[in-house]
């Protein structure tokens, strides 16, 4: 940590700060888009991490439902500049990433899908399905991350340590998430309840770049600004009814991207069609 002058801050110096670094004010920003859109949405509240078995403080929390299947969002905000902005290395997607996985709670008292144990859910794993996948085989998809800047002496600085503490919080606060979904069955009139659960990473706009390799590692193109782009997870890591829940993709979206993203779900019936595929699914409860 830099040394501290001897000195109180003035209003004029905390207001300067907070317009300029203020992580706060970026998640007023996302909550307020949430409730726009017609989320369900909460703010700042607490969980036990899954790791540390420690309380921490999520930023947002917002979820959306369509009948039996719903929508969970767990956001983490980095108010990042645009002189120190991340950047994400693409390369095409394996076949191997190209799924999601989904929760889904079972009613053992009546419904077509009964279960003789005491676990109250599946996950089950929607595979590069043909047509309009989540995640597509062969789309791009992140892999490695790092804030850049230049120092006043013209060097290169680079790091990733604040932006990863945030989206690590993302997916820690998802797991909680998770275990609450294995228990939706409760509210089921078909007899299962579906859940897709993503871990978001927001930043501010003009702060997110992507560098785009084929598989080889030649740059595709110069890099260059998105809204929205996704990293790849594959991360199995806690319990969720009778199997463990694998998250396989990471958002990070800037203030438009989210916007975007919380929109399409409230508007695009293909987009609820990509997440549950539901003759797949179907079949994969009846099999089970």
């Amino acid at each position: 940590m830099a040394k501290l002058r001897n000195q109180p801050l003035t209003s004029t110096e905390i207001a300067r700060y907070l317009s300029a670094q203020d992580d706060f004010a970026l998640e007023m920003q996302v909550y307020s888009l949430a409730l726009s859109h017609g989320y369900e949405a909460s703010h700042g509240g607490t969980y036990e991490d899954p790791v540390t078995k420690k309380p921490r403080q999520y930023d947002i929390r917002a979820n959306t439902s369509r009948e039996d299947h719903r929508i969970d969002l767990a956001i983490e905000c980095k108010s990042l500049k645009s002189s120190y902005p991340i950047v994400v290395s693409r390369i095409p997607r394996m076949a191997s990433e190209a799924y999601h996985q989904v929760v889904c709670s079972l009613k053992r008292e009546r419904g077509p899908f009964y279960t003789h144990d005491l676990t109250p859910s599946e996950t089950l794993r929607i595979e590069n399905q043909a047509g309009s996948p989540m995640y597509p085989e062969q789309g791009l998809v992140g892999k490695s991350t790092v804030q850049i800047g230049i120092s006043d002496k013209g060097e290169f600085v680079s790091g990733d340590a604040e932006v990863y503490d945030k989206w690590s919080q993302a997916l820690a606060s998802l797991a909680e998430l998770a275990s609450d979904a294995c228990w939706y069955r409760d509210t089921s009139e078909s007899g299962f309840h579906l859940t897709a659960l993503f871990p978001v990473l927001v930043v501010p706009d003009g702060t997110l770049w992507v560098a785009d390799y084929d598989i080889s590692g030649k740059l595709l193109a110069e890099p260059h600004v998105v809204e929205e782009t996704t990293i790849f997870m594959g991360r199995e890591y806690w319990s969720a009814g009778s199997g463990s829940y694998n998250v396989s993709h990471l958002h990070v979206c800037t203030l438009a991207g989210i916007d975007g993203f919380m929109h399409l779900f409230r508007s695009s019936d293909n987009a609820w069609e990509r997440l549950f595929p539901m003759k797949e699914v179907l079949e994969r409860l009846t099999e089970a």
